[in-house]
């Protein structure tokens, strides 16, 4: 219903006073890692990302929703839902209102013990920092790059891949 609201009367959903609890529950529902309620929240959020008037609702929801997009990325979510994952977190990137807090939402989802608790031992501090500092490069990567990125990202989390792969990325 959200999602109807979103595209027929845009207006009502962002000034209402739940928009704050539709946050935390797209959120919540993006990391539970089952297919169809995960595609169905990236979509919601996606959208909600491409408005303006969402920056004030997401510079106090903001945490958790980059914390619940790094978790699914890690390891919740299907594969196939991981662009969708990376674009939301793109729409985020090139919000400037969002640009002091991001660092801070970004290392705090990364430290966060739900998020050690699923990444293989290779996935070191280092490499936790080289991927923030090229998600919040400024420009920013353009849109297939910055979503190769965060896929090979995922794929490293998920044991699928190296560290290696982040390096073409600082070029």
């Amino acid at each position: 219903m959200a999602y109807r609201y979103l595209l027929f009367a845009p207006h009502l959903l962002l000034q209402s006073p739940f928009l704050a609890a539709l946050l935390d529950a797209a959120a919540a529902t993006v990391a539970n890692g089952e297919r169809e309620s995960s595609k169905s929240a990236l979509t919601l959020l996606c959208l909600l990302l491409a408005r303006p008037v969402i920056i004030t609702s997401l510079q106090h929801q903001g945490q958790p929703v980059v914390s619940s997009l790094l978790l699914a990325a890690a390891g919740k979510a299907p594969r196939d839902l991981l662009r969708p994952i990376a674009t939301a977190l793109h729409h985020l990137i090139l919000i400037p209102d969002l640009h002091p807090h991001l660092p801070n939402w970004l290392v705090t989802a990364l430290r966060s013990p739900d998020f050690q608790k699923g990444v293989p031992e290779a996935v070191g501090e280092g490499e936790l920092q080289l991927f923030c500092e090229l998600l919040l490069r400024q420009p920013s990567l353009p849109r297939p790059r910055f979503e190769a990125l965060v896929v090979d990202f995922a794929a490293i989390c998920r044991s699928e891949g190296t560290v290696d792969a982040l390096l073409g990325y600082q070029m």
